[in-house]
């Protein structure tokens, strides 16, 4: 839940707040209403569009696409299945509007070529991908950059699902685009259910865990393991786990361990500062280390870059079905 617009920035708002609407409706769509609400100083929705509105809506719903542009919004926001995504991109992009999609941005592979294909070369899109940019993953990141670790060769990442992890994992062997061999497996097992987001169990019961691994291999640039059940974001019982090797070091989870000469070996934990909550929910956590500097906020324009990201997981699903190794 969003606690008020002091978690946005310090900075003053705008002279006026910026424009938006939104099309769709869930969990997700409510995250941008709710922020809306919070600072009204920052934004303003404009427009509402969805499937079967019931009542429930901060805005009274436009009947179609047309009527919801006319509300001039200065950029919308997509908050819809996976299947109609690239199709609304496509045609709002076309139409000269700026467009904030939600993750995945397609549903498969043919979605993503025709994305490639069909977006406008100006088109103005971002997709909703964060995990980058979560102060953990950008100090990780910053540490990297350091030089400390020496060259990154393997990543093991059981972070994030999917697109997610996988965008970690480029990012952190700094592999762009480049193409990767990758064999997957999946795998089901028993777990007692945890929390979900309506908050703590009601009763005790058991039931499936999926876990997908991938082996990624970028050839000279590095290996990496993709693994990954959905009961790690919110369960008590299955945990996170982080490790990015070096030649000269290795961070494993918080703990860093380095040479800084071949004899004289070091470690070092990090750890996290939250401003504001207690709790640890404020969005101006950092995570530093002793000697470490903090690292600023970073922004990847290109659009070939993420979809490639999400062509990496649209053909782990293609390994699995057809049991072998695939070339993306």
């Amino acid at each position: 839940m969003i606690q008020g617009p002091s978690l946005l920035c310090a900075a003053p708002p705008p002279p006026a707040p910026i424009p938006f609407a939104l099309i769709g409706w869930g969990w997700r769509a409510q995250q941008f209403t709710e922020i809306a609400a919070c600072a009204p100083g920052w934004f303003r929705l404009t427009g509402f569009l969805r499937q079967n509105p019931d009542g429930t809506e901060p805005v009274t719903p436009v009947q179609n696409l047309d009527e919801l542009l006319q509300t001039q919004p200065r950029f919308v926001v997509l908050c819809v299945p996976r299947a109609v995504v690239a199709a609304l991109m496509i045609e709002l992009s076309q139409r000269g509007v700026s467009v904030l999609a939600e993750t995945p941005p397609a549903a498969d592979l043919d979605d993503l070529n025709r994305l490639w294909r069909d977006l406008p070369t100006e088109a103005k899109i971002q997709v909703a991908e964060q995990y980058p940019f979560q102060p953990y993953h950008m100090t990780a990141k910053a540490l990297i950059d350091s030089g400390r670790l020496g060259r990154i060769d393997h990543v093991q990442a059981a972070v994030a699902h999917d697109y997610h992890g996988v965008a970690l994992i480029r990012r952190f062997l700094n592999v762009g685009r480049t193409a990767v061999k990758l064999t997957a497996r999946a795998t089901t097992s028993r777990i007692t259910a945890g929390p979900g987001r309506d908050g703590p169990p009601a009763e005790e019961s058991i039931q499936s865990s999926y876990q997908l691994s991938s082996w990624l291999d970028f050839g000279e640039k590095g290996t990496a393991l993709y693994d990954f059940t959905g009961d790690q974001y919110m369960s008590w019982i299955r945990s996170s786990r982080l490790l990015i090797r070096g030649d000269r070091g290795e961070l494993v989870n918080n703990t860093v361990r380095w040479l800084p000469k071949f004899n004289a070996p070091a470690r070092q934990e990090l750890s996290r500062f939250d401003g504001g909550e207690p709790s640890g929910t404020s969005a101006s956590g950092l995570f530093a280390g002793r000697g470490m500097a903090l690292p600023q906020s970073v922004w990847d324009p290109s659009p070939a870059r993420r979809l490639h990201r999400y062509g990496v997981y649209v053909v782990v699903d293609e390994s699995i079905s057809r049991n072998r190794r695939v070339l993306l």
